[in-house]
Parts: C-alpha cells; sequence; structure tokens
C-alpha cells in the first residue's frame, strides 16, 4: 500500500511540474509580441504560399495526367502493331514490346523527376516562410529586450 500512494504521489510531483513549466513557458511566449506557434503564420499567409504550392501540384499532375494519356496511346499502338506486325514475326514482336518499354520507364522516370522538383519547390516556398517568421520574432524579440526600441501602449 504504501508503495502505490509513493508511486501516485511521485506522478503528481511529476504532473505538477510539467505543468508549471507549461504556465512559465506560455508566460514568455504571450510576453514576445513576435511570437507566433508553429504554422500560424502559414494559415495566417494563405495567399502567395498556398497558392504557390497548389500551382506546384497542379503542374505536376498536370504533366503526371498527361503522360499517362501517352502511355494509353503508347498501349493501343504496340497492341496494332503486335496483331499487324508481330505475329508473323517474333523478332518484331520482340522489339514492338521493348520499344513499349522504354517508353513506360522513360514516363516513370519523368514521374520521379517532376515529383521530386516539385517538392523541392514547395519545401523551399515553406523554408522561405519559416525563416521570415523567425526573422520576424527575433525582430519582437529585441523589441523586448530593448524597452527603448518599444512602442509605448
Amino acid at each position: 500500500m504504501a508503495k502505490s500512494n509513493k508511486d501516485t504521489s511521485k506522478k503528481k510531483s511529476a504532473v505538477h511540474a510539467a505543468d508549471d513549466a507549461l504556465n512559465a513557458a506560455q508566460v514568455l511566449f504571450t510576453a514576445n509580441p513576435g511570437f507566433q506557434p508553429p504554422g500560424m503564420r502559414f494559415l495566417v499567409a494563405q495567399g502567395p504560399i498556398q497558392e504557390n504550392l497548389r500551382d506546384e501540384a497542379e503542374k505536376f499532375s498536370s504533366a503526371w495526367f498527361k503522360r499517362r494519356e501517352d502511355a494509353g496511346r503508347a498501349l493501343l499502338e504496340t497492341a496494332v502493331r503486335m496483331s499487324t506486325e508481330g505475329l508473323r514475326n517474333p523478332v518484331a514482336a520482340m522489339k514492338i514490346m521493348m520499344d513499349w518499354q522504354v517508353g513506360a520507364m522513360e514516363r516513370v522516370a519523368e514521374d520521379a523527376r517532376d515529383c521530386t522538383q516539385m517538392m523541392t519547390r514547395c519545401a523551399e516556398t515553406l523554408i522561405d516562410q519559416e525563416i521570415e517568421a523567425v526573422d520576424d520574432m527575433a525582430k519582437g524579440t529585441e523589441t523586448f529586450e530593448n524597452p527603448h526600441q518599444s512602442t509605448p501602449v
């Protein structure tokens, strides 16, 4: 019994310590007018940032769908060539299949390249946004630390 009371007491003191730390942090952060929670700036700055991300996703998906259309056409052309040329000539059939596979692999490589480029451009947009947020927060902190530069309320 004594052990369970001791464990309960330890848990309560750990919870109180965590609460105290969170309350102290909250006071520090709310005292800094430049502080915004991570991601808040992104939600507030919905305009150019989200438009940029949407444009990148749209550009990628448009190219991806065009390649799928090309793949469908290539498959139909391959089927026609196989039924006309490939049935009579096994070497031609192998060449037709190889050509189709080369085209398919080129499309997959383009998908991977375009996806990597899209993710890079989106990450650059978000990183630039975060750098601006950190700079703004740092400016707010400097004003908070140097009361001579702050604006009276």
